[in-house]
């Protein structure tokens, strides 16, 4: 679109080992927070997974002002 996409960017992650233990906030609000968001243009993601499942990780990458 021909709209501004602001001028900050939040970040937000969770990590998995084994698809057992997980930690982490990988929300859209929680990226939002992060930056001091309050109007989200868009959001976009990161996700790595390393041998199978063994590690996994999920980013959420937030736009907006």
């Amino acid at each position: 679109t021909a709209n501004d996409k602001g001028d900050k960017v939040g970040t937000s992650s969770a990590r998995c080992i084994l698809g057992v233990v997980a930690w982490g906030d990988a929300s859209t609000a929680a990226a939002a927070k992060n930056a001091g968001i309050t109007k989200i243009h868009h959001a976009d993601y990161e996700d790595t997974l390393i041998f199978f499942g063994v590690y996994s990780s999920y980013t959420v990458v937030v736009y907006g002002e």
